[in-house]
Parts: structure tokens; sequence; C-alpha cells
């Protein structure tokens, strides 16, 4: 696959040849795309993410030690340890597709799936459309365009309103206890100091009478981090609409991927959607396995597992990834190959019509046409019928059946998780 940039666009097929296109004296390399360009955040990323999977380990080996003997605590913690789980390998994941983000694009380039780009200015709005795009695709002015497309990408990925996404996750993470409790903040925990001081190690006891404060700290930390990649995701779906607005492309037809050659975009919305459906994979797990029916909880009024609540919560977490991760970002493109195919198809009938038209000179004329003439129209026919045979099933969505197998895969867990929590709603309503 791609991906230097020398000067210009550089690409290396699947045998190992580059070909560059343009020859500006820019240099791109995708290496040096900063997904993350705060120091702090760049450093904290790895840790924190490792930080989980650390805290998962430690959990389960004090476990293991039966180093808890709160009964309150022990309950909760395999749904604790799972999560930890969970948000480490998501921020290890997001960690991988952010440094992805452009190579998705520049293979895109490079498949020369590009065109054009659309000029904006103050007198667009007097331009046709042909005035308005740049048409040659080896045009250094386009280039230049697309390259500027990929550096707002990292500029976008680093905007200020990342910050919003960490600080609303911390907070909502941090005060959660608090909230919920109120005039009970849990910092004592369920121990009484004159009856357990004497009984237990002093970290034993200092943990589980602090636990919930413990824990939230860092699993306030890591929902900052979750909050600053969430923007992340964000920014690499939306930025497949500005794509769109800023280019024209052209399909390939014929292409081997199935998808008019598009299908980096397929792969990198399915990326984006696979990440985002780790929270319906953590809560399926659970539902599937039952723990959640008549579970031990500090809050009374945890949901029974056969409830409303967790249907819509999985339904949630479910459908809104496919929706905002998957489908949204690729409407636009969608659209546009629909049109593509359109115009496409206007083709196509009418060399279905000459096709038509040969065979029934031949039919009618068969006697009358000498056997060269007849031999030249016949294979003229045979050629047509390919063209017409190859070319009218043209993609319209810019994924292929490989990317849709592996979307349904990701989400293979919940939906059995759902038909189990619907199939004794749908049996509980025969008695209404």
């Amino acid at each position: 696959m791609t991906i230097l940039l020398a000067s210009g666009i550089e690409c290396k097929d699947v045998r190992g040849v580059k070909s560059k296109k343009g020859t500006h004296s820019n240099k791109f390399i995708s290496e040096n795309f900063k997904a993350i360009q705060n120091p702090i955040v760049c450093c904290l990323l790895p840790w924190v993410a490792w930080l989980s999977i650390f805290i998962m380990v430690l959990l389960l080996t004090m476990n293991k030690l039966n180093f808890f003997s709160d009964e309150v605590i022990i309950s909760w913690l395999p749904i604790i340890i799972s999560g930890y789980c969970v948000a480490g390998t998501s921020l290890i994941f997001q960690s991988l597709f952010i440094k992805k983000i452009p190579k998705f694009f520049i293979e895109l380039w490079c498949r020369k799936i590009i065109t054009g780009a659309f000029i904006y200015g103050p007198t667009s709005s007097d331009m046709n459309i042909e005035e308005s795009i740049v048409i040659d695709s080896k045009n250094i002015q386009l280039e230049e365009r697309y390259l500027q497309f990929i550096y707002e990408i990292q500029k976008r990925l680093n905007n200020s309103w990342q910050w919003l996404f960490g600080i609303i996750l911390f907070l909502l993470t941090f005060l959660w206890n608090p909230l919920r409790t109120l005039n009970n903040f849990p910092v004592l925990g369920n121990y009484s100091l004159t009856d357990d001081w004497n009984q237990k190690d002093f970290w034993q006891y200092f943990i589980q009478q602090n636990w919930h404060f413990l824990n939230e700290l860092p699993v306030s930390l890591i929902a900052f981090m979750l909050g600053l990649m969430i923007w992340r995701m964000y920014v690499a779906s939306t930025s497949i609409d500005k794509l769109v607005d800023k280019f024209q492309f052209e399909p390939k037809l014929g292409h081997q991927d199935m998808s008019g050659g598009l299908s980096p975009l397929g792969n990198l919305c399915l990326w984006n959607c696979t990440i985002a459906s780790l929270p319906s994979i953590y809560l399926s797990i659970w539902l599937l396995m039952g723990n959640l029916d008549n579970f031990p909880s500090p809050y009374p009024d945890m949901p029974n597992y056969y409830t409303y609540e967790f249907l819509i919560l999985l339904f949630s977490l479910s459908i809104l990834p496919i929706v905002f991760c998957f489908v949204r970002p690729l409407w636009k493109v969608h659209r546009e190959m629909n049109c593509w195919r359109i115009s496409k198809q206007e083709r196509l009938y009418d060399i279905g019509d000459t096709i038509h038209l040969s065979e029934s000179r031949l039919l009618h004329d068969m006697e009358k046409i000498e056997q060269k003439e007849f031999e030249i129209i016949y294979n003229d026919i045979e050629k047509k019928k390919i063209i017409y045979t190859q070319t009218k099933k043209l993609p319209i969505w810019p994924f292929n059946m490989k990317i849709l197998g592996q979307l349904f895969m990701a989400y293979i867990i919940p939906i059995m998780s759902f038909i189990e929590i619907l199939a004794p709603i749908i049996q509980n309503l025969h008695y209404f």
C-alpha cells in the first residue's frame, strides 16, 4: 500500500512498483501525521490503556487471594474487571485506528479515484459545475488540495472540542456515585472502624473502606482519555462528508474490491464501528451469561435481567454505532455512487439497444450479408455483450460483502443477546 510522499503522493502497488503523482516540493509522510499533537495526551494514552489492563490483572489476583471480604465488592468484581478489560482494549484499538486514518484517504488517491476538486469562492455561485471543478487528476493544484484536506483532518483531530468530550466523560464517571447516593457517598464503605480494625491487614482494610473512591480515580482518568478518542472517531466519520463536499470522484468499473475502488472508506467506517461496538459486546456477554439476573448489587434499584431497560440499552448501544459510525458517514458517498451508476446505465442502455439492432439485422438480412461483414458484426455484438454483462451490476455502496460480513461478525454477540432478551418478552405478550 502507500504511503510515503517524497515530492507528491507516492504510491506502491502490490508488486512493489512505485508510481508518483505530482511534482511539487511539499512533503507528506503518513507516519508524521499527528493524530495527537498534545505531548501530554500522546504520552498518557498508551500508559492509561495499559493501566486498565494492569488493574484488571491486579483485581483478578487480589480476588484469587481472597483479598476482599465485602460481599458487595465481591459481587461487583466480575463486571468491574471485565469493564477495565474492555476500556483498555478500546483505547488500544482507538490509538491504532487514528494512526491509520490518513492511509485510508491516501489509498483512495493512489487508486486514482479522485478526479477533481470543487472550487468554492466568492464567485462560486456564478459558476456552473464544469467551471467549478478541476477535472485533470494529474493537475498539481488538485494534489495540493488533497494534501491540504489531509492536513485539515489532522487539525480537526486536535481541535479544542476534544477537551469538552473528555471533561464530560470524566465528570459523568467521577460524579456518578455521589449523584446516585447524594447524602450517602460511600467513602467509608460498609465497615465499622471499631469492629474491623483489629481483624484485617491495614491495606486490606483501607482499600475496602475507600473502595468506591479508589476505583473512581482510574476509571475517571480512563473515561477522560476515551472522551478524547471519541472526538477523534467523530472527526474520522465526518471527514468522509467533507471529502464528498470538496472533491469529485469516479468509481472504477470492474475494480477487484467490488465497490468501485472505494473500499478504503468502507474499511475506515468498519474500524470506527467495530470499536464503537465494544460497549454493546460487553453488555451482551453479561446478559448472555445471565449474571445480571437477581444480581446482588449495592444499588437496590438495579433492574432485573428480563426488563425493558436492558433491552433499550442494548438496542441503543448496538444500533447507534451502526447508524452514526457506518451508515451515516457513507450515505453521501452512496448518493454520489448512485448518480454515477445512473449515468453509466444510460450508456449501457445505448449498448443494449445497439446489440438489439445488430442482432435484428443479422436475423432479417442473414442471406444478404456477406461472410466477412457477418463476422465483423458478430464479433462486435460479442464484445458489446461482454461489456454489458460486466458493467450491468454497478456498485452503489463503498463497501463489499467482506466488509459487511466483518461488520456482522462484530455484532453477532449483541444480536444473540438481543434475541435472548426479546424472546421471553414476546412470549409474555401471549398472555395479554
